[in-house]
């Protein structure tokens, strides 16, 4: 006999879950960019910190419209700060753009990424990635 009555079940790929670790690979630094520009002590790598994670959320955002205010927000806000370094020379950050930034940052509190349970946010931050200029691991 040529082989089972079953029929072939068609291949669905599986969601990909990001765990805990790597988000906090990501995240991490981004916070304490922010504290650092809270403090007045920023960098340029600071500064990228804060960058990639917004730029990972433009790209999400594409796809979720409810992230889309915050995300622009924070991004207007990295260009404000990143406007007001080629005019004084240092890195520094308004309430208002700390506030928008850190607004960004809630959606990551409340667990945003981790709920992302399929390949777009895998495909998203290397996306935001290429975008920036280097290579995150995730």
């Amino acid at each position: 006999m040529a082989g089972s009555s079953k029929p072939r079940k068609r291949y669905r790929p599986q969601g990909v879950h990001l765990p805990q670790g790597r988000v906090d690979r990501l995240v991490l630094p981004a916070y304490a960019a922010l504290t650092a520009f809270q403090f007045g002590q920023a960098s340029g790598d600071n500064y990228a910190d804060l960058a990639a994670v917004v730029n990972i959320f433009l790209v999400l955002s594409r796809r979720d419209a409810s992230i889309s205010p915050a995300a622009e927000g924070a991004a207007q806000a990295l260009l404000d700060i990143a406007g007001r370094k080629w005019k004084a020379g240092k890195y520094g950050a308004s309430g208002e753009e700390l506030e928008a930034v850190r607004g960004l940052m809630r959606l990551v509190d409340g667990g945003y990424l981790l709920r992302q349970r399929d390949t777009v946010l895998i495909s998203a931050i290397t996306t935001a990635a290429r975008e920036l200029g280097h290579s995150l691991r995730v």
